[in-house]
């Protein structure tokens, strides 16, 4: 991304005037949930049902049967190749076609029916502030959602939290990750894409089902929301604790 689109970094300064500098180098933020409230399994739905709609296949519950089942893999081990070339190489032998094909086609939807694809989202509270106050302290920047979907989608779901836009270092989408959560996997490609060792990232989510695994590659975790394990409440406590560099 391109620096100038980043706030100048306001680390402290010796003498205790100003907070002082994260210890981590990178936050990875968390989509569905923490960044934009939505229900992320209501939106799969509408997401598989507009996809079908498109395509008008003969067969319209077998084709949705077809794409969740092609979906089961990307969650196997799978090193060295993309989530989205095993979802439509399996999309594929389930439709009967070839992978290009079921390929162009899904590039068709994108750029045809994704754009006027509707469900009620919004941004999460703070989140714009929180994810400008880790790039005013010089921190990368990461949407660390689950990487099911190609990246218009994840633009999508971005311009409805409110961040498109953002200058971020990375996005993870089917089309550049070979890895899913919850698996420890997904956090060491994400941390190694940011040319960082998970040890200098930090994951800020809302699950800690699908979140929390990040320990396991050696990340911090911060989760916000209501469920068991997490500590803070709101994006804004948060950003806090992320500028003091830790809980």
């Amino acid at each position: 991304m391109d620096s100038r689109d980043r706030p100048r970094a306001a680390h402290g300064r010796s003498g205790g005037r100003g907070p002082a500098p994260p210890r981590w180098a990178a936050v990875l933020f968390d989509l569905d949930g923490t960044l934009l409230d939505i229900d992320g399994e209501g939106f799969l739905d509408a997401y598989v049902e507009a996809l079908t709609d498109w395509w008008a296949p003969p067969d319209a519950a077998a084709f949705r049967h077809a794409v969740m089942a092609a979906s089961v893999p990307i969650f196997a081990a799978h090193p060295g190749r993309t989530n989205g070339d095993v979802f439509r190489i399996h999309l594929a032998d389930h439709l009967g076609l070839a992978a290009p094909a079921v390929a162009d086609r899904m590039r068709g939807f994108h750029r045809e029916a994704l754009p006027r694809l509707r469900y009620p989202a919004r941004p999460a509270a703070g989140a714009r502030r929180c994810v400008r106050r880790c790039l005013e302290f010089g921190l990368r920047v990461a949407v660390a959602t689950a990487p099911i979907y190609m990246p218009e989608v994840i633009e999508l779901r971005l311009r409805w939290a409110g961040l498109a836009g953002m200058p971020w270092d990375l996005v993870t989408h089917s089309e550049v990750m070979c890895s899913c959560k919850p698996h420890k996997a997904y956090f060491a490609e994400a941390a190694a894409r940011l040319g960082l060792r998970p040890e200098a990232c930090v994951m800020v989510g809302d699950d800690p089902l699908q979140d929390g695994p990040a320990r396991d590659a050696g990340m911090a975790v911060l989760l916000r929301g209501s469920a068991e394990g997490a500590g803070w409440t709101s994006l804004s406590e948060v950003g806090a604790a992320l500028a003091r560099g830790g809980p």
